[in-house]
Parts: structure tokens; sequence; C-alpha cells
């Protein structure tokens, strides 16, 4: 912590996050860490309140002064505010859910129709079954009634 940025550029903005002059920076470790045997990866890290996407590689050099080194050349390292990065996807999963709701709706009161109309169509057939076995009850006890015969055949 005791390693400082270059105040002068600092001020004017030409300092990123340059570990030559940010090595106490927590994400400094992590792009070292990731390169350190040549490899490259990314991890997630909180920096100034916002989280951040970073990833690192390595810089293969095979000649002159850096041929035996596991990194090279250096590393190469990128990083994305990951609200930015995520925005569109997130906007979409927004609209598709505006969307899936409006579905949930339209098919739930289609649902409910439908329903409906299969009570109102039980309903009415038991309705009509009401009023013809009452009418088979009165014309089968008028027929006891009155002892008529009464034959289905001639």
């Amino acid at each position: 912590m005791k390693k400082k940025p270059n105040l002068a550029q600092l001020k004017i903005g030409q300092v990123g996050l340059d570990c030559r002059y940010l090595n106490f920076a927590p994400q400094c470790q992590g792009w070292s860490q990731l390169v350190k045997d040549g490899g490259y990866g990314s991890f997630m890290i909180y920096w100034s309140g916002v989280w951040k996407l970073k990833t690192a590689a390595a810089i293969p050099y095979y000649t002159g002064q850096y041929k035996n080194s596991k990194i090279g050349f250096g590393f190469v390292t990128i990083g994305a505010n990951t609200k930015e990065f995520h925005k569109a996807a997130t906007k979409t999963r927004e609209n598709i859910n505006v969307i899936l709701d409006t579905r949930k709706k339209d098919i739930k009161q289609r649902i409910t129709t439908i329903i409906n109309s299969i009570f109102k169509s039980i309903k009415n057939q038991i309705d009509k079954i009401t009023i013809a076995t009452f009418l088979l009850i009165i014309i089968i006890l008028d027929l006891l009634q009155n002892r008529k015969s009464f034959c289905l055949y001639p």
C-alpha cells in the first residue's frame, strides 16, 4: 500500500488500471495470479463500487530476454463493468418477462372463459335432463294412475 500512482498522469486521466503504477490494486494481484504460469483467465472484482469482470492473458514471447519467462513479454488485461456488459441481456430479459406476463394473463383469461363455457354447457345439459326426467315421471305417474296399458309395440 506504500506504492502510489503517478499523480501527474492520474490528474489528466492517462493512468488506467496499469499495474506498473497500481501494483497495490487488488485486481493487479488477480491478473498476476492468472498469468503466472503463462495462462489466461477471468475473475470478478468489486472495484470502486462496481462489479467488474476482468480478463488477463500472458503475451508469449519466445526470443530475446523474455524467452525463458512463463508470461513472456508480459500480459494484457481487459475489464468491463458487469452491469454495462450485461445491459443488453438484462433489457432482453425484461422484455421477455413483459411478454411472458402478458401471455400468462391471456392464457389465464382464456382458460377461465373455457372453464365457464364448459360449466355453462354442463349446467344446460343438466337442466335439459332434469326437465326430460320430470316429464317422464309425470307421464309414467299419469299412466299408472289411469291404469292404462302401455305398449311400445302394437
